[in-house]
Formats: structure tokens, sequence, C-alpha cells
């Protein structure tokens, strides 16, 4: 009897769709005086003031009608096709809205202050396993398809680059769906396999546009903002940028992977400095491939020398401090050091993705502890992408061929 009321409801979504296409040009005529950006508000904020109901027709025609009018517009995106889908999906299965299905809010949990050991697993989401081990990555909410850059706001909120779907998911420290922006396109708030991705002390989210040549900055809810660079090798342009990070004057530090530099913007995307060359040599301040990049509460940048098999230190400026790491497997040595994160004592996780582990040190380079990681079990990875530390010590790690992020803790 289910089958046959969804299949019912199904066909009154075509007749609805007809409907929202024969009518949207009427609409963009009627609906002159007023922004397609506020019609979008109005229908986030009437869906979210009772979420555990059942999506009505009038509500799900509008959703259709403010989609097709955002495409129409070239507005860059407003209601995005994976969140259409997801809220015909609900509409036609008559399930409840249990989440703002278009809309985010900063609904940041308080985040608890990590005391296990490092390398504790606390929990999982996105990606699922199949019986016969294919890995599922659908383009639903809250699932992942090549999961890469991960970063932290304020409230514990975590964002990803999902990669391969072209877009950024926004979730609670629990893993909680919020909210998605982007497709693939060169448009403004569009992407082509967005890598890093970084928060400022407004919680401006900084993503890494890596075949589209640029840094995109938006608010924590996905509004764009601004964007900048393009495919080059002067003052702000880039030959692939990996890395992403801010300060605590929101100054913005870009690695640009092909050039063996670091970028050094502000806020608003001015270029301010750059530093780095390429290196095999191991010269201070060289890089061979650098790919990620991070910032501690004094201002001090961390690069992570992906081909050299080592970290470098830096002052704001680009002063060379010091470094640690050499090729191998023992404590200290890194097979393809790809990514850096610090915490907010000034420890420093790096992900040694040949050696399928993420190692902990001090500030000055001293060895900590290390968990090893491989395979597609809960603690375990297969290609660690990317992570990000939250203010009570808790690591997020993109999982990236299990479609999944996982949540540890670094240590006491």
């Amino acid at each position: 009897m289910r089958q046959v009321f969804q299949t019912f409801r199904y066909a009154i979504f075509t007749g609805l769709l007809t409907l929202a296409l024969f009518f949207a040009p009427f609409d963009l005529i009627s609906t002159a005086q007023s922004s397609v950006d506020q019609q979008v508000q109005n229908m986030a904020s009437a869906l979210n003031e009772n979420q555990n109901r059942v999506l009505g027709d009038a509500e799900i025609l509008t959703a259709i009608q403010l989609w097709i009018l955002g495409e129409a517009m070239s507005d860059g995106e407003i209601i995005s096709d994976e969140s259409i889908l997801s809220l015909v999906q609900l509409w036609i299965t008559g399930e409840t809205i249990s989440r703002p299905p278009l809309m985010g809010d900063d609904v940041g949990e308080a985040t608890s202050a990590c005391t296990e050991a490092a390398g504790t697993f606390i929990t999982k989401w996105g990606g699922e396993v199949k019986a016969d081990g294919h890995i599922y990555s659908p383009k639903l909410a809250g699932q992942f398809h090549g999961p890469e850059g991960v970063a932290v706001d304020s409230g514990g909120n975590v964002y990803v680059a999902d990669t391969f779907n072209h877009r950024i998911q926004k979730f609670t420290s629990t893993g909680t769906f919020i909210t998605l922006w982007g497709q693939k396109g060169t448009l403004a708030g569009r992407f082509d396999s967005p890598g890093a991705v970084a928060v400022d002390s407004r919680d401006n989210v900084y993503v890494v546009d890596f075949n589209n040549y640029r840094i995109q900055k938006f608010t924590s809810t996905g509004t764009f903002i601004t964007q900048w660079g393009s495919e080059g090798t002067d003052y702000d342009q880039f030959s692939h940028p990996s890395g992403v990070a801010v300060d605590s004057e929101d100054n913005v530090y870009v690695v640009d992977f092909n050039i063996n530099r670091i970028q050094k913007f502000d806020s608003t995307g001015t270029f301010i400095t750059q530093w780095g060359r390429f290196t095999i040599s191991g010269d201070d301040g060289g890089f061979y491939r650098p790919n990620a990049v991070a910032v501690d509460s004094g201002d001090n940048v961390y690069v992570s020398d992906l081909n050299n098999d080592r970290i470098q230190k830096f002052d704001s400026t680009g002063t060379f401090i010091t470094k640690w790491g050499s090729e191998g497997s023992d404590d200290g040595q890194f097979f393809g050091a790809s990514d850096v994160a610090v915490d907010s004592r000034g420890n420093v996780y790096v992900i040694d993705g040949g050696n399928k582990r993420i190692q902990k040190f001090d500030s000055t380079g001293t060895f900590l502890t290390q968990w090893d990681v491989s395979d597609i079990e809960d603690g375990l990875f297969f290609n660690l992408a990317g992570m990000a530390v939250d203010s009570g010590g808790n690591i997020y790690v993109s999982d990236s061929w299990n479609n999944r992020i996982q949540k540890f803790c670094g240590g006491n």
C-alpha cells in the first residue's frame, strides 16, 4: 500500500514540476520587485519553523519554482540540485523534516574536551560499505565522494570539501548534517574539485577551488562573498593551489603546489607577500611539492613539504624558524607528509600518508606519539586526505577513499 502511495505522490510531483516549468516565466515577471535570495530565505524560514513534520505540497512546489528561478537568474547557486533532490525525496516518501534541508544555521554544539589517549576513536559519518566491499558514494546530503579538506569553526561546526561532488558540506561536531552548497562549474559559488578549506575568526569559509585555480570565500551558511586567483605564476595567481589556512588577523595563506611557494593575502584577497622556491636538497625555506599549511595561535606557519618528507615552520612573514622530518618509517620520519594541523596548545599533527599514520609533535618538532591507520574498520583509513583540530583537542580526518569523516581524540 505504501508503495502505491509513493507512486501516486510521484505522479503528483511530475504534474507539479510541469506546472512549475510552465509558470516560471510568469513568476519571473511577477517577482521582478523582490529578491530571489529573499524568497529562498523565506522558504527556508518556513521549513525550519517546524522541522519534525511532513513537507507540504505547496512547499515542494515553491521549492521547485525557486530552484528553477535560481538557475534562470544565473545567480550562482541558490537551491542546489542536491538540495532539491533531497526535498523531493522527503516529499515523495512522506518522511518528516528532521533538519534544515535548504539553509543551515550556526548550530554549533559545545565542544567537549578530549581526555583520552591520542588516536582514540570517537565517531564517524559519511560513506557506507556494502557486503561485497564496494564503497557506496552517493550524492545525498551527509554523504561523500572523495572528501578531502576539513575545517572547524568557533562553534565546533565541521566543514568538509566533498571533492568529487564539487560541494562543501557543514556538520555539527557529532556529524549531524546542517547544510551544503556548490556544484560543478566556474561561476561564483561553484567548484571544480574543491580541496582544502579554512575558517576565519568570523566563521567565514575559504575554499581552495583546485581546478578553477582560485580561492572562494563564503559565509558560514554558504553565501558567496568574494573570490580571487586565476591560472598562472604571477602574484595572486596559482598553479594548482592545494592548501589554505587563516591566522589571528584573518590573513589567508595559500599553498601553490606546482610553483613550490606560499602566498599570503588579506581577507579580501589582496596580495601581501610570498616565499619559497624549488629544492630537493633540503635547503631551509625551499619546497618540493608543498601540500598543506596550518597556523598556530602565535601566527607561526607550518607547511607540509610533501616530497621532501618534512615539516617546515616559519613566522607570519615567511622567515624560516625550524624544520623536522626525513624519509622513512621511524618516529618523526615521513613517507609523504601530506597534511598538517595545529591544536590550541601548539601541538602539531601530521598525516604521514605513505606510512598510513598520524604523528603528533610539539611546536619545535619533538616527536610525541603516533597511531597507525589502514583498511576500512573504525579508526583505520584508506587514503588520508585532510584533517582539522577543534578547541577541545578532537581531530577530524577525511578518510577519502572510504568516503567518510572520522573523529579522534588528539591526546590529553
